[in-house]
């Protein structure tokens, strides 16, 4: 097949030993400062398990600085960096992705008539089932074996009261599934709710002072609290 004119080429996905070892080459530079900067740290951490001095204090800085920037090399976007290495593989697979969207779309919007009508049909089926069987319930309400029969099938799935068959095989019936609406939001218990963190942390960085960083203003129920750790530049 692959001789016949106008057949494209099938693209042939990466294994991922192939993965590795392109990244192995890419990457090489990463590595070899790499190996230069680990043992540099091994080696302070050992001798200076704990800083007491500001001598020490600024040569640990150093290093860790040293470090971090290669560790952000490695992330972005620069020849070797992570961003730049994956980014062909994301837009292969973004490709792929947005092929079978494009593929799906007529179909499923062809679907939704079909399938509103056919689910207001066994809606309407499924009460006209349960109906039946209840005033056949009652009729037979001197018979305890009948009523018990008809209570079963009064009292029975939607899908069981709706299901429909066609001539090939298909099965079509409702199904019932279980979602949730607020009502009143403040009869909601306090262990159901959650806070927007990120709503919170937005809020909190156009609020605070652009001099000390501290905020400036506040939000009912919640207390800024401050965080400290080192930070390298």
């Amino acid at each position: 097949m692959s001789d016949l004119p106008n057949v494209p080429t099938r693209p042939q996905p990466l294994s991922e030993a192939e993965i590795i070892d392109w990244l192995d080459y890419v990457c090489e530079p990463l590595f070899r400062r790499r190996e230069e900067i680990v043992p540099v740290l091994l080696a302070m951490a050992q001798h200076h398990p704990t800083v007491s001095d500001e001598t020490t204090a600024g040569a640990v800085a150093e290093n860790l600085r040293i470090a971090g920037r290669l560790a952000d090399t490695a992330d972005d976007d620069r020849q070797y960096g992570r961003v730049a290495v994956k980014r062909p593989f994301l837009e292969g697979g973004r490709t792929v992705d947005a092929w079978f969207r494009r593929f799906r779309a007529p179909l499923e919007s062809a679907m939704v008539p079909l399938s509103e009508a056919l689910t207001d049909y066994m809606r309407r089926k499924a009460a006209e089932e349960r109906k039946r069987a209840q005033e056949e319930a009652e009729r037979a309400a001197m018979f305890s074996k009948e009523q018990e029969e008809a209570r079963r099938r009064a009292e029975g799935k939607a899908a069981d009261l709706s299901r429909v068959e066609g001539d090939y095989g298909a099965v079509a019936s409702l199904r019932t599934t279980w979602d949730y609406e607020v009502e009143d939001i403040r009869l909601v218990p306090s262990e159901f709710l959650m806070i927007d963190a990120a709503r919170v942390r937005e809020y909190l960085r156009f609020t605070r002072d652009p001099r000390t960083r501290k905020p400036t203003s506040t939000i009912p129920g919640i207390r800024w609290v401050e965080r400290q750790s080192v930070g390298v530049r």
